[in-house]
């Protein structure tokens, strides 16, 4: 648990909604344009660092791995886990296959950089990102509290698929800026009976 990465995504997703609701609060115009203008630039913001990312993976286990004879994980398979050995060993790298190369480019896949899972789930997010931000900005606790009960239940319940099950994350971030102060001034307040 201490070294696992989804807790550090799942942080990394809530700050994402909120930095995101943040950026949608300054828009101002036709809803259509503002909607055709959020979502252009998310594909603008993330997808050619992920192109570039992945070409310079690509280039790097041509240069390092290509010709390196493999590690053999046998005399290790107590204490490293040997399904890491295709990647370690660059075998994925050598020849990646056409239908691979299009997946992971069109990110979906990440066979060939396994962060990329988290930027598919941001891209696939992103058309209901705004649909979140108007629900959130209403500052209605009672249905905020509903909506995160249900975007939990159907993480729940869809666990695996990635397009889905971070949903909630998203509208979290987004209700830190219009719940945030609140929940704030009343800690602060009840700080402050418990001090008197």
């Amino acid at each position: 648990v201490v070294f696992s990465g989804y807790p550090a995504v799942t942080i990394f997703f809530v700050i994402s909604g909120f930095v995101l609701g943040r950026s949608l609060d300054r828009q101002r115009g036709p809803a259509a344009r503002d909607y055709a203008r959020f979502l252009a630039s998310r594909v603008f913001r993330l997808y050619p660092a992920h192109v570039a990312a992945l070409c310079g993976v690509l280039i790097l286990s041509s240069l390092f791995l290509s010709g390196v004879p493999p590690v053999d994980f046998d005399a290790y398979h107590p204490i490293v886990d040997t399904s890491l050995a295709d990647r370690v060993n660059g075998a994925m790298f050598a020849h990646p296959g056409l239908k691979t190369l299009a997946a992971n480019f069109a990110m979906a896949g990440w066979s060939l950089n396994l962060v990329v899972w988290s930027l598919y789930v941001e891209m696939t997010a992103a058309p209901l990102l705004p649909l979140f931000h108007m629900l959130s900005r209403r500052n209605r606790p009672s249905v905020d509290v509903w909506i995160v009960a249900a975007l939990v239940v159907l993480s729940a319940l869809t666990w695996g698929k990635l397009w889905i099950s971070y949903w909630f994350t998203f509208y979290l971030g987004m209700i830190v800026q219009t719940r945030g102060q609140a929940w704030r001034s009343e800690e602060h307040t009840s700080e402050l009976q418990s001090l008197r």
